[in-house]
């Protein structure tokens, strides 16, 4: 994916997340997948990625699988995915389902 077209500072905070993630790993669900840019990345690492948002993801990239849905209502059984990456979602306000919900996965904050 060409990153060009974002600022320096996005081109950085970008590359610092894909060096984040792990190698050698099958699958992989981005939370708040929106257009789907960071999505596009995940493939570097991962054979499959599904970009889950609250609406489904207008993307066809063989390997990517859109999914709508929401983070406080996931309906994937457990352990469907090696990594779950969630760089972007704000629309979870505190004290709402989905706030600390992360917390709860391996490696996530106690």
């Amino acid at each position: 994916m060409d990153l060009e077209r974002f600022s320096a500072k996005e081109q950085e905070r970008i590359a610092d997340l894909v060096r984040l993630m792990p190698r050698g790993r099958q699958s992989a669900l981005e939370i708040g997948a929106r257009g789907g840019y960071f999505t596009e990345l995940l493939l570097e690492r991962f054979s499959q990625v599904s970009a889950l948002d609250l609406e489904k993801p207008d993307i066809s990239i063989p390997g990517i699988t859109p999914v709508k849905g929401d983070v406080a209502a996931l309906r994937f059984p457990d352990e469907s995915f090696d990594v779950v990456v969630c760089t972007e979602v704000e629309h979870t306000p505190p004290g709402q389902p989905g706030t600390g919900l992360l917390g709860d996965t391996e490696g996530g904050p106690p």
